[in-house]
């Protein structure tokens, strides 16, 4: 799934990039994003410690719609590709993904809105659950986030923005999920996780569309 995405992520760059050259310029503002560095907290297991997830991306692409005439109040959307890695216990972490659909207010450099996160995979690393033939089910099939940070214009490229990204989210939503051998409950999640996360990236928004 999240080759899948990447490959077509690339697709819309090309895209994006040909039709931006080829139309004349309206409000509307389309890009990518790429964030190769994030920490994510379970604030329940804080003294364990983070993770932090260098070097597997989350990415996707961006839609950026003005408000005003000095673009400084706009509405964000983002669609993409969400990876989190997060501590449970000493002996125990989850890593697993989604495809997020995040819209956002934009003001003034500062953005905030939700994340609404739809799983696909999800690995547990587990001493105890390392001797058994499992199969996982997750009680909730979504994950729902606060999400804010800050767009920074860095540089002016051809049709288009370079720009810093920081974000951060903390969920609203709880993560749990079951293990089971064959029709048997082996292990039944009590513990209602939460996630807190923080990533720095870069976007390239197209400005001629």
């Amino acid at each position: 799934m999240k080759k899948i995405f990447l490959y077509l992520l690339i697709t819309a760059i090309f895209s994006l990039e040909i039709y931006s050259q080829t139309n004349e310029k309206s409000n509307l503002e389309l890009g990518v994003y790429l964030m190769p560095d994030k920490i994510c907290l379970n604030p329940k297991f804080s003294s364990v410690g983070y993770v932090a997830s260098i070097g597997i991306l989350d990415f996707g692409i961006s839609a950026f719609y003005p408000l005003n005439e000095n673009k400084d109040v706009a509405a964000l959307l983002e669609v993409g590709n969400a990876f989190y890695s997060i501590y449970e216990s000493k002996e125990t972490s989850s890593d697993f993904n989604t495809i997020d659909i995040s819209p956002q207010i934009y003001l003034k450099g500062f953005t905030i809105g939700f994340d609404f996160g739809f799983f696909y995979s999800l690995k547990k690393n587990s001493s105890l659950l390392s001797q058994y033939d499992y199969k996982r089910h997750l009680q909730y099939p979504y994950l729902l986030n606060l999400k804010f940070g800050g767009i920074i214009p860095v540089y002016k490229i051809g049709t288009g923005t370079l720009n810093v990204l920081v974000k951060a989210t903390t969920s609203l939503s709880n993560i749990g999920y079951n293990y089971y051998i064959g029709n048997y409950l082996l292990l039944l999640s009590s513990e209602k996780i939460q996630i807190i996360s923080a990533s720095v990236g870069l976007n390239y928004m197209f400005t001629s569309f």
